[in-house]
């Protein structure tokens, strides 16, 4: 949450930023936050200027008092009667400018650096993009690479079938033996490059 301080010292600069970040009236909502704190300190100010008169009020109504002036004493009480019925109202326009400031407040965003470039979220820039393409690329390697392992699974059960057959039908010599694991190696090696070169390079 923005601060009132940051948004009072550095109105244009925190207007900017929202805009960059394409904050829906900006500049409005700025404005309303600046008035409620106008509001709020308008009726402090007035509310401590009361509080400084009636305690004046106060003190004069036990000497005139004593002095016997009781009309006086009475009026001075109206007075400072007066005054806190004022103050009362005065607190509730505070309570309620604070209240609505701070509601305004928790609406608008923080605002981005000044290197960061124009847009509503991270999609909307060069780096978003690029994280973007990023998270693609893995989520294919991912699959890719669950089909790979489907593929070497399968090239490993014809080659040991075809080792089957061949030490059920004759004997096997290491020469042999070693053919036919170059020759499905070959093949699997031809298959993982024809998918290598259709997901990445669309060939």
């Amino acid at each position: 949450m923005l601060t009132l301080k940051l948004i009072s010292e550095e109105t244009e600069r925190v207007v900017k930023g929202l805009e960059k970040k394409h904050f829906p009236n900006a500049r409005e909502a700025v404005e309303k936050v600046l008035e409620y704190d106008k509001i709020r300190r308008e009726a402090q100010q007035k509310l401590d200027t009361n509080k400084q008169q009636a305690n004046q009020f106060a003190k004069q109504i036990g000497a005139l008092m004593k002095e016997g002036k009781k009309e006086e004493a009475e009026s001075a009480k109206a007075q400072v009667a007066a005054l806190k019925a004022d103050g009362k109202a005065l607190e509730e326009i505070m309570e309620k400018a604070q209240q609505d400031m701070t509601n305004e407040l928790l609406e608008i965003p923080n605002i981005p650096c000044d290197e960061v470039p124009e847009g509503k979220d991270a999609a909307d820039n060069v780096v978003g993009r690029i994280l973007t393409l990023r998270n693609l690329v893995a989520r294919d390697v991912r699959d890719f690479e669950q089909l790979v392992g489907h593929i070497l699974l399968s090239l490993l059960h014809d080659f040991l079938q075809g080792l089957a057959v061949c030490l059920e039908g004759c004997y096997l010599s290491l020469s042999g033996f070693c053919f036919l694991f170059l020759a499905f190696f070959h093949q699997g090696s031809n298959l993982l490059g024809k998918l290598i070169g259709l997901l990445f390079v669309g060939v």
